[in-house]
């Protein structure tokens, strides 16, 4: 059942207006010495508007004001492209690290008043925000060299020393993979059980600056890295709500249209969500 619904819900996003709705981007890096950064939003559509709500969580996902979003809340017309801008707005953050944080991005469509049991979709999209001190933007290139594998008993034990998250995409030890390795903090380490191997090669990726996956080499207890000519690029993860029977009125671009009040909560207020990889 769950896949048929999945199944479903892409069908419905694969044809639906949202898919015209395109972030100029899949993260941000904010450098420190920079007073504000941007990320385009464009509507290719020719038909339907849309409200498009921002704001920056931490890592775990609880809302900060570490940063100001500015509009916060606009409406975007039929091909159309704005720009949100992100401030910094606090001196409490760390110089000698990366920190992290998530920037979600919520389009709304707009309603015809027509429709009244129109089933409405919401799309958030989630992008990784690093804030990056200029102590360290030097240090930034071929970071992946430093990446350590070591192996101890069952255990593969990866190694950052560097002052930046490494977002892996893959890691694999002969034919055994690692599901979903995830994010690498500064000067961190983390461990996963893997069946015994005899095989010391590593083959592993990331995603870089630009979202694109950079594949790999390593040798256990080697430092020395050697990188793949081979980039593919990267989609961020999606994230689905679903809503019935909208009624309340916010504000329209005519009488003929109206964008939902209760889509500007927060999505723990949504009763589905759906994380599309």
């Amino acid at each position: 059942m769950q896949y048929l619904l999945l199944s479903l819900i892409i069908v419905i996003f694969s044809s639906s207006s949202l898919a015209n709705v395109i972030i100029g981007g899949t993260r941000v890096i904010y450098p420190s010495d920079k007073r504000e950064v941007s990320i385009a939003i464009n509507n290719l559509d020719k038909e339907n508007l849309f409200l498009i709500q921002s704001w920056i969580e931490d890592k775990d996902g609880n809302k900060v004001d570490d940063f100001i979003i500015t509009p916060p809340l606009f409406k975007l017309l039929q091909k159309k492209e704005n720009k949100i801008r992100i401030i910094n707005s606090t001196n409490q953050l760390p110089n000698d690290r990366e920190t992290v944080y998530w920037l979600n991005i919520k389009s709304i469509p707009a309603l015809k008043k027509s429709d009244e049991n129109r089933l409405n979709i919401i799309l958030k999209s989630r992008l990784k925000l690093f804030y990056r001190p200029k102590e360290i933007i030097n240090e930034s290139t071929e970071i992946y060299k430093k990446i350590e594998f070591k192996q101890l008993n069952k255990q593969l034990v990866v190694h950052n020393p560097t002052a930046f998250y490494i977002n892996f995409n893959s890691i694999k030890i002969g034919k055994f993979k690692i599901e979903s390795p995830g994010m690498l903090p500064p000067y961190s380490q983390k461990k996963w059980q893997i069946k015994p191997s005899t095989n010391n090669k590593i083959d592993w990726s990331f995603i870089n600056d630009y979202g694109a996956i950079v594949e790999t080499i390593s040798l256990l207890n080697d430092n020395n890295n050697e990188q793949k000519n081979k980039i593919r690029y990267y989609t961020s993860p999606i994230y689905f709500s679903l809503l019935f029977n909208i009624s309340s009125n916010l504000y329209a671009k005519n009488d003929d249209y109206y964008f939902d009040v209760e889509a500007i909560e927060h999505e723990k207020n949504h009763p589905l969500t759906l994380l599309i990889f």
